[in-house]
């Protein structure tokens, strides 16, 4: 009986202890995420859309002004979040309206779609995935 009791204290603080290391390690990644400066290096969709043009979109989260907010090829943008451990989310995204050369609108265009279907995020080996239904829509490196 004892060795039994012994054995079921030693499971729970094993599974304590793990369950506290997981969300330092969330919180960690949460604060890796915000105020840094992303680049978009993958288009999983339409990757010959972000290849065509110059100036590849960025994506920054700014906590003090609760906006997330960018250059989106040819104009600039930004949008209230809501971030939660792995789910992030944005609300009516608004930009500047200058014109530019069509590969650039394609790409800003097609970007802003996805950034408005994003509901969870990934972070690893300083890359963060936007997902849309567990699925890699935007995919950006550290600048």
């Amino acid at each position: 009986m004892m060795h039994k009791t012994h054995y079921l204290i030693t499971t729970l603080l094993i599974l304590m202890l793990a369950g506290c290391a997981s969300y330092q390690s969330n919180k960690h990644k949460k604060e890796s995420l915000i105020g840094t400066e992303w680049v978009l290096i993958e288009l999983p969709e339409n990757n010959a859309l972000l290849r065509a043009v110059a100036q590849a979109p960025t994506f920054k989260i700014q906590e003090s002004s609760g906006l997330a907010a960018g250059m989106s090829g040819i104009n600039r943008y930004s949008s209230r979040y809501v971030l939660e451990a792995d789910s992030l989310s944005f609300g009516l995204i608004i930009s500047t309206k200058m014109a530019g050369p069509p590969a650039d609108s394609k790409l800003e265009q097609a970007y802003l779609e996805a950034l408005s279907q994003t509901d969870s995020w990934q972070l690893y080996d300083n890359r963060l995935k936007l997902l849309s239904n567990s699925k890699p829509i935007l995919v950006f490196s550290k600048r």
